[in-house]
């Protein structure tokens, strides 16, 4: 920074002396004011984000993305904090003391400094000057702002952006260096705050001294972090690899050096070197995802600190660019020099410590820091280190992240730093607390007892008065509130809660009185012979099995497995059951939840339920290690076989005793048995693992046929059904009359005669008197004791074993249609089955988490992004291919053309950042629904970062393309100039986005999260911005296949080379190598065009003149929204109005997918002008009653709310494209579009557009259906499209009908004065009008 750009160090006086007279004017101390500042910063950081990205970068080489996460969206989140509490935090405190003091009424008051100053670093320029600043504001005070002269870009932008949004009475910003921040400390200021090094903070704390003002100081030090022998070290390594390199190690709570096992280290140190690899690849200083140092200084200083003798990776430097790459040092004493002084760069010494309490002295030997990493799955470890050490703030189990919450104080002790900040405490910071009391005059008699003259007796009843009283009885705080009282009241009510008085209740009836509070153990039950464990005749079995089956069901279905598997209390102790079958049933059952929970559900990482979340609460035994899984199923099948045996030999009795029930009981528990193991092996082949750990490709054929045997197990399996004792003989009579299965001698298989009935249809009766033994085996209480306090408790009541044996059948549909998934051989058929999947069959967290296996097969260290799809394909592979049967980019389709080494990582490495995009995609999309859209909001951040970067190659390659073309086809300018004006991969990525965009908004209709009175705003925004871009991307997709195909095909079929005959060429281009390499099945559609529905001879010749204006009137019309018109392929049905004459007659490559966008375009449309119309029309009345009357007042029915509008559509505002419309200009587009109509036109367009929509849904469903016939196979009525089914469009088609008959009636007069009401039950995403 140029002298010239500094603050003349004569003015700062009189600046300050500027900021006294305006805060003595009470402007600040205005919670209107405070809130107002609040609201422009926010908006400062919502709109300048990218200009403060920018500078970070031009000083230091910052990535973009980590100025725009952690600096600007760490202050508006600070911001947003502060405005939704400040109401409370500004409120006097009142309190409460002793009975002397009780008459007076007391409060805290808290009120401005006055002129704070704010000093701010250069590592993170706008985070902790400005965070600050959010305390300051709030609590009412002038301001002035320090910026680090070290980062003199960023300190530019802060000195130019903060007149233009904040109040330049109160708020000025200082640029300069020593000489300004020692003129700013001898200055009229009222209090400090200063971030930076603990040097400097001396001076800046002396300063104050000879002030007598508060200061706070945030300085840093040396943060530890201990690894403990038992912690996650695939977790621990990539967590500290990227808390270590987050700015390039310059971070104050960066972990400075690690403690840990010899024998940790040796396992650690690949896990953080394959992070830091992922991260940053092999050369972090190519990489934009990497911070380079400040400034030479620096670099010198960080340098000088790396030992070469004990660097076990990394230790490269480029003092050009200020580099130093990822860096790790093992050996390390606490003599060296990395250890004297904190590092604040990318250097991680590791230092080895025999256990916990060594690192707990070593830690303890040195000055308190300013945080504290644990890394450990022992919480009384983490626990222990918290206790016996002292720093600023603990972290366990992650780094940094305990500076993010609002909610939580961040701040140092000792050397590292003094005072806090963040959320309330940055209010409390910046606040002078001031005690206030008002004493009544009314009680002076009782006062004046104070005053002389003193006697014995005034001085004995003021003693008495003002005696301190010791609260021996001490309530907690929380008995003390309304809120505790008022759950109290609620438990009284709801006997689900009262989960107590259940369980005292429960055990007082033991026979035991002694002991009647405590839980029996399995033991103690076994020796009051209250619980069997032998002897159990076939019928009990049954019993167990089915009960447990329901239980099994229920915690399949998200419930906790302590109040539904585990409430038998044979699974706690199966070794102590000496009944073999019943043994064997227990393990299986164990082993079964365990492989589901552990090798799927984890797996997956799908997390929603409490028993799906981590490590289990329970100490629940699941034999991990004494029964493997095959053992299991090989026990299971033993079972089976002696049943069988058991049951030929009561076949042989029976020709002279009548023992039909006992073999039907035999022959029901051996088809059970085998319905479970074949349960258990399609779990297992889910899931199958090579000899590295990699899960092996899904074996449908094998799944296929154990379903196929499952199913036959669930026809034949009679459930239980309990019956009153006085319905036994009825029992008899029906169980007697059943044709029973006979057992093929040879084996435990069934087989059924032809005249034998179906028992599926069948219940088994079972009289309670028949299973009195079996009293205690189910205990709803037995687990209470050790669930958490605030645990979701119910009484268990199962499912009826008739209904779970149906949805047992409707999980082997639900399998069976899941493995159709490996037909879909492109990401959009993928990503419309998963849609399809989730909206039709409403799947389990067990089938979603099979679901995302299947298709992403897991592999040991691999993140989600890095795995194959189907375990075969790689994913970037895929997003090539599917690119290029979108939009044919030539980069990915021309096989001779070379391909330079840049170009190659440029374009390879947006590839591999969109594998991340797609895969949490298809992640998101096996949570439930609610989640799935939250995620997706999510995944539009990523959109946004993406589509900045396509544009980017878009223009590297069209430079690059252009020169080759240039050269080998100088007579095809019209084709050049339209490549030349084509962004390939900018219009996927925005094709991909507005799919999102799509699915999140209709999701919302699905989950009814909308209100009726939002619903003009949302068809409009869909309409007119969303699915008007979508058109215009699918047509001009199109367009481009049909006029380059043919272009390409010659370009493949013969290389082209200046000045030589023409010849055939190998393959030259890298990335269609990359792919037959990766992919040899694929080979043959990997070199050829992509499959078309048009024939070459339909395309015409390449020289044919193109039309280039047409790209010109297609900007134009996509700039149309601020009429409300659509393109004009969706209003005259056509999709090729961009073409000339001679290809009018094409079809298109993308016919459906355009006739579903122009009729939900024309929806859309036409659901605004009608909705529009009825608010003119008064047909559209709120109604809202008063607080006591019954008078009923009117107010406008669409909602005009800001607030509501941004919640809508907020998580679009990142996106480049479709642009995000900002409230008050989207509010302008639809008073354009509809608000200069009359109510006639209104409804006639409304008509127009109904009677649109419905020709081109009818128009889909009728191609659908005709190539359904031809082909002589049955309609899938969930078959989508998009977001889209065959249902949903026959649906779409019924609500058109009936809306155009309606809306007609409306225009007509009909029933004026009457209200409309929305019906949503044919379709949620359109409602049915209705009169």
């Amino acid at each position: 920074m140029s002298s010239g750009a500094m603050t003349a160090v004569e003015s700062i006086p009189l600046l300050l002396t500027g900021l006294r007279t305006t805060f003595n004017s009470g402007k600040t101390k205005s919670l209107k004011w405070r809130k107002q500042q609040l609201e422009r910063l926010l908006k400062l950081f919502d709109e300048q984000k990218h200009l403060f990205a920018d500078a970070a970068k031009e000083d230091f080489h910052r990535p973009e993305q980590e100025t725009l996460l952690y600096d600007c969206g760490l202050i508006r989140a600070e911001c947003v904090y502060a405005l939704n509490n400040i109401d409370d935090w500004v409120k006097d405190e009142k309190k409460s003391d002793s009975l002397v003091y009780a008459i007076m009424e007391k409060y805290v008051h808290s009120e401005p400094y006055g002129v704070s100053l704010i000093i701010g670093p250069w590592n993170y320029p706008f985070l902790l000057l400005f965070a600050p600043l959010v305390g300051s504001i709030a609590a009412g005070n002038c301001s002035v702002l320090k910026p680090s002269e070290l980062a003199p870009k960023c300190a530019q932008l802060v000195f130019d952006v903060v007149p233009r949004y904040l109040d330049n009475d109160c708020i000025k910003t200082v640029l300069g260096g020593v000489d300004q921040t020692q003129a700013l400390l001898k200055g009229d200021i009222d209090y400090i705050f200063y971030t930076g090094a603990t040097t400097t903070g001396k001076i800046i704390m002396h300063a104050a001294a000879e002030k007598m003002i508060p200061v706070t100081l945030e300085c840093g030090g040396k943060s530890p972090v201990y690894i403990a022998d038992d912690a996650n070290i695939e977790v621990t390594g990539k967590r500290i690899a990227w808390g270590k390199c987050i700015n390039s190690g310059q971070t104050c709570v960066a972990p400075d050096y690690l403690l840990c096992s010899k024998a940790t280290e040796q396992r650690l140190i690949p896990e953080i070197i394959k992070a830091w690899k992922e991260f940053y690849t092999e050369n972090p200083l190519q990489s934009e995802s990497y911070a380079h140092i400040v400034n030479d200084r620096h670099f010198k200083r960080v340098e000088n600190l790396i030992d070469k003798s004990k660097v076990v990776y990394g230790g490269n430097s480029e003092e050009k660019h200020n580099y130093i790459s990822p860096t790790i040092m093992t050996n390390v004493t606490a003599d060296d020099k990395v250890m004297q002084e904190e590092i604040f760069g990318p250097l991680l010494p590791i230092i080895n410590v025999r256990d916990e309490n060594e690192a707990i002295r070593f830690i303890n030997e040195r000055s308190k820091p300013l945080a504290l990493y644990v890394f450990t799955g022992n919480k009384k470890l983490a626990k222990k280190i918290i206790d016996e050490t002292s720093s600023g703030s603990v972290c366990v189990n992650d780094v940094v992240l305990q500076i993010g919450p609002s909610a939580l104080p961040f701040g140092g002790v000792g050397p590292s730093g003094l005072g806090s900040y963040h959320g309330k405490y940055s209010f409390d910071t910046f606040s002078h607390k001031r005690s206030v009391a008002f004493s009544p005059t009314f009680a002076d008699g009782l006062v004046s007892m104070r005053n002389p003259p003193y006697t014995k007796a005034t001085t004995k009843r003021m003693e008495l008065i003002g005696k301190p009283y010791r609260n021996w009885f001490h309530i907690p705080r929380v008995f003390k509130t309304f809120w505790f009282w008022a759950f109290i009241s609620l438990t009284s009510l709801d006997p689900k809660m009262d989960s107590g008085m259940s369980i005292n209740n429960h055990f007082h009836q033991q026979p035991q009185q002694q002991n009647r509070n405590l839980t029996p153990t399995i033991a103690q039950l076994i020796d009051r012979k209250q619980l069997k464990i032998e002897n159990f005749s076939n019928l009990e079995l049954v019993y167990i099995f089915d009960q447990l089956l329901s239980s099994f069901h229920m915690w399949l279905d998200g419930h906790s497995l302590a109040l539904t598997v585990f409430t038998c209390l044979y699974l706690h102790e199966p070794d102590m059951i000496k009944d073999n079958v019943l043994r064997t049933m227990t393990i299986a059952y164990l082993k079964l939840i365990d492989y589901i929970r552990e090798r799927i559900i984890l797996k997956a990482g799908i997390y929603e339920e409490e028993d799906f979340s981590g490590t289990l609460i329970y100490n629940f035994k699941f034999y991990q290690e004494t029964v493997k899984e095959q053992q299991s199923i090989n026990d299971i099948k033993k079972c089976e076989d002696d049943l069988a045996k058991y049951y030929r030999k009561l076949r042989h009795l029976s020709t002279t005793v009548d023992i039909s029930q006992d073999m039907l009981y035999t022959q029901q528990l051996t088809i059970r048995m085998k319905f479970l193991r074949h349960l258990y092996q399609i779990c297992l082949k889910f899931n199958c693992v090579n000899e590295i750990g990699e899960q092996t490709p899904l074996n449908g054929e094998e799944i296929a046929k154990l379903l196929k045997q499952t199913t036959e197990c669930l026809q034949l399996i009679q459930p239980t059904v309990l019956i009153k004792d006085n319905d036994e003989q009825e029992e008899n009579n029906l169980t007697t009359a059943i044709n029973i299965q006979k057992l093929d001698t040879n084996s435990s298989s069934m087989i059924a005669s032809e005249e034998e009935s179906n028992l599926s249809t069948t219940i088994l009766s079972i009289s309670p008197s028949s299973i009195v033994d079996l009293k205690y085996t189910f205990d709803p209480y037995y687990n209470y004791r050790q669930l958490p306090p605030a645990f979701n408790r119910f009484i268990r009541c199962l499912i009826p074993s008739t209904i779970v044996y149906k949805t047992y059948n409707e999980l082997c549909e639900h399998i069976k249609k899941l493995l159709e998934m490996t037909d879909k051989k492109t990401l959009q058929l993928s990503y419309e089955y998963f849609i399809e999947y989730s909206t039709y069959y409403k799947p389990t967290i067990f089938i979603r988490s099979l679901l995302l296996l299947s298709y992403l097969p897991s592999a040991q260290g691999i993140p989600l992004p890095g795995r194959k799809i189907f375990g075969q394909f790689i994913f970037s592979d895929y997003i090539k291919l599917e690119m290029k049967s979108f939009i044919l980019p030539p980069i990915l389709t021309l096989k001779h053309i070379q391909i330079d080494q840049t170009t190659f990582d440029i374009v390879e490495n947006f590839f591999q950042r969109s594998a991340v995009l797609f895969s949490n995609l298809f992640y998101s999309l096996c949570n439930n629904r609610a989640r799935t859209r939250e995620k997706l909001s999510n995944l539009l951040e990523e959109c946004s970062v993406l589509q900045d970067e396509s544009e980017k190659i878009d223009n590297w390659l069209q430079k690059f393309l252009l020169d080759i073309f240039e050269q080998q086809t100088p007579n095809n300018s019209q084709v050049m100039m339209m490549m030349e004006k084509t962004s390939y991969f900018f219009n996927f990525m925005l094709h991909w986005t507005l799919c999102i965009m799509e699915y999140y908004i209709y999701l919302g209709f699905e989950l009814d999260l909308y209100s009726k009175r939002e619903l003009y705003d949302l068809y409009f925004y869909l309409a007119q911005i969303i699915l008007f871009a979508h058109i215009t991307i699918y047509t001009r997709a199109d367009y481009l296949l049909t006029n380059t195909e043919t272009f390409f095909q010659q370009l493949n079929n013969t290389s082209m080379t200046a000045g030589k005959k023409q010849q055939k060429s190998p393959v030259t281009n890298r990335f269609i190598r990359q792919l037959v390499d990766n992919n040899p099945q694929m080979t043959s559609d990997l070199l050829n065009m992509p499959s078309s529905t048009i024939s070459s001879s339909d395309v015409g010749s390449i020289s044919t003149p193109v039309n280039t204006d047409n790209q010109k009137k297609s900007k134009r019309k996509q700039q149309t929204t601020t009429n409300g018109t659509a393109p004009s392929t969706a209003t005259n049905g056509g999709h090729n109005n961009n073409t000339n004459s001679s290809s009018s007659n094409r079809p298109s490559h993308y016919e459906k997918e355009l006739n579903l966008l122009h009729g939900h375009f024309s929806m859309c449309t036409a659901l605004h002008r009608c909705l529009k119309a009825l608010e003119v029309d008064n047909r559209l009345i709120f109604k809202k009653k008063n607080d006591m009357s019954s008078d009923l007042t009117q107010s406008p029915y669409f909602l005009k709310d800001e607030v509501r509008y941004r919640h809508r559509f907020m998580p679009f505002s990142n996106l480049c494209a479709p642009r995000y419309m900002k409230y008050h200009d989207f509010k302008d587009i639809q008073q354009l579009c509809d608000g200069d109509h009359n109510i006639h036109d209104l409804y006639q367009d409304s008509v127009t557009h109904f009677q649109q929509a419905k020709v081109y849904f009818e128009t889909y469903l009728n191609k659908i259906t005709l190539k359904h016939s031809s082909t002589k196979t049955p309609l899938n009525r969930t078959f989508t499209i998009g977001f889209t089914s065959v249902k949903d469009v026959e649906s779409y088609i019924k609500i058109a009908k009936t809306n155009v008959i309606v809306v007609r009636l409306l225009a007509a007069g009909h029933k004026r004065g009457e209200t409309i009401d929305f019906d949503f039950n044919t379709n949620s995403h359109y409602p049915m009008l209705k009169l």
